[in-house]
């Protein structure tokens, strides 16, 4: 009789262990949380809103959320007039499941770039654990300042020279490269001189955010000799600078096949604020 009983109770026992566990694994957390976002003008560059700096309004925000296992929510807006937006959710989560996770990204306006080291966050720091405080509110913030125009390097060396008192004479006379919205119809114009006689003058363009980097040249312009030694051409083909600085050069093959890469300190590159030059 005694070891039935110490059978009855250890049976009770597995089945009372069984429920507590299957109602442990059941039990969720609830809270709600509202996400405040922030956009601003950050004058002095430091990803901090200081005193004085102004909101800036009209940012695209996207917002993700994934809370636990195959289920996840997203929603876009746009900061209001005093720079900030709003957003708020009520999320459920098993404890033994993932806490959500919450992904905002602003797209920075034209002409500007972010200050905060990225234009992407991620909040995990949420409290999943019973008893979990019913508000946990977040904000998040993006400092932007204007993309700075980069100054030119001088002239570069040749590709290929043998003689250094060959190399080509380029002096630039006329061309629109500062805030080109419209690269269409825009003029360039240079005298150039070689001793060894110029059999070819043409600029390369190319988009290299803040790098002279001419590894991918979007379009090129070839120029033509206009009287005497002045190069001449104007630009129509189109240009997509994704909001980046576009770099153009000059280079000059005179009749020996030598070529001379040119370019003048302050009148070499120009930004597209429309992200688009045509």
């Amino acid at each position: 009789m005694k070891k039935n009983s110490f059978i009855l109770l250890a049976i009770s026992m597995l089945v009372l262990t069984q429920i507590m566990c299957s109602s442990s694994a059941a039990s969720s957390i609830e809270f709600s949380s509202t996400l405040t976002i922030i956009t601003f003008v950050d004058t002095n560059k430091n990803g901090i809103q200081d005193a004085g700096e102004e909101a800036l309004p009209n940012v695209p925000v996207a917002i993700s959320a994934i809370r636990g296992l195959a289920n996840s929510t997203s929603s876009t807006d746009k900061t209001r007039e005093n720079g900030q937006t709003t957003n708020t959710t009520n999320y459920t989560v098993n404890e033994t499941s993932h806490c959500p996770i919450v992904t905002v990204k602003v797209t920075p306006p034209t002409g500007m770039v972010s200050t905060s080291g990225s234009n992407e966050t991620e909040i995990r720091d949420w409290d999943c654990t019973a008893p979990a405080p019913a508000t946990q509110d977040r904000t998040v913030s993006f400092g932007f300042a204007p993309a700075e125009m980069p100054t030119a390097t001088s002239t570069v060396a040749p590709t290929s020279t043998p003689d250094p008192a060959a190399n080509a004479a380029v002096t630039f006379v006329t061309g629109n490269t500062t805030d080109l919205v419209d690269c269409a119809g825009t003029e360039f114009s240079f005298t150039v001189a070689d001793p060894e006689g110029v059999k070819q003058v043409y600029i390369e363009f190319a988009v290299a955010g803040f790098d002279t980097d001419f590894s991918n040249i979007s379009a090129t312009l070839d120029l033509t000799n206009t009287g005497g030694d002045t190069w001449s051409g104007t630009f129509t083909d189109t240009v997509s600078t994704q909001g980046q600085v576009t770099y153009w050069r000059v280079v000059v093959v005179d009749n020996n096949g030598i070529q001379t890469v040119y370019y003048e300190d302050g009148k070499f590159s120009f930004y597209a604020a429309d992200k688009s030059c045509k």
